[in-house]
């Protein structure tokens, strides 16, 4: 599936090498190990992408999608959507939520389905994260703010990507892709 992806005419212009594929365009914050071998790994921009196809409604889609290739257990996706703002107030759920929509049921199941629905490409498991640096809600703060918006990602309507059940997670500026 790496190969596949990586000679793809269509999806070339936006691969992005490991270094970039990190938080807010911070080198410092990477979502992808260092120790990964470029051979078993490649990061998209989903958002590239559609902005590329100058539509006059441009779908919300995530800032990365990057496949991970393990040789025991077949591949895995990242998808990855990160959000540098000050207060909780900046994260749009229902924004947050239709990124993921399009990305999955768009972007990897009718653009680029020959790539990402092959059943010659087993997936093991498949990762949605909202990155964001937002500090860690107060126990005061916990029923509104961030921990209100991120408990309401959670409760959202799950994902079904090839018969993988999945929601959106929370996470901190950090490796996020590891080896399996």
């Amino acid at each position: 599936m790496i190969n596949a992806i990586k000679s793809d005419p269509n999806l070339t212009p936006f691969i992005k090498q490991k270094s970039e594929c990190c938080y807010d365009g911070k080198p410092e914050h990477p979502y992808i190990d260092n120790d990964i071998h470029d051979d078993s790994v490649v990061a998209l921009a989903p958002d590239e992408y559609y902005n590329s196809l100058h539509l006059s409604n441009t779908p919300p889609s995530i800032d990365y999608l990057v496949t991970l290739e393990s040789k025991d257990k077949g591949f895995a996706h990242f998808l990855i959507e990160d959000k540098n703002v000050k207060r909780a107030s900046g994260i749009d759920v229902n924004n947050i939520y239709r990124k993921f929509k399009t990305t999955l049921e768009d972007f990897m199941s009718e653009r680029f389905g020959q790539l990402f629905l092959d059943e010659a490409y087993p997936i093991f498991t498949i990762r949605l994260y909202l990155v964001s640096n937002l500090e860690k809600p107060s126990k005061k703060e916990d029923r509104t703010g961030k921990g209100m918006r991120l408990e309401i990602l959670q409760t959202m309507l799950p994902f079904k990507f090839r018969g993988i059940r999945v929601t959106i997670d929370n996470s901190d500026p950090k490796v996020l892709v590891k080896r399996y």
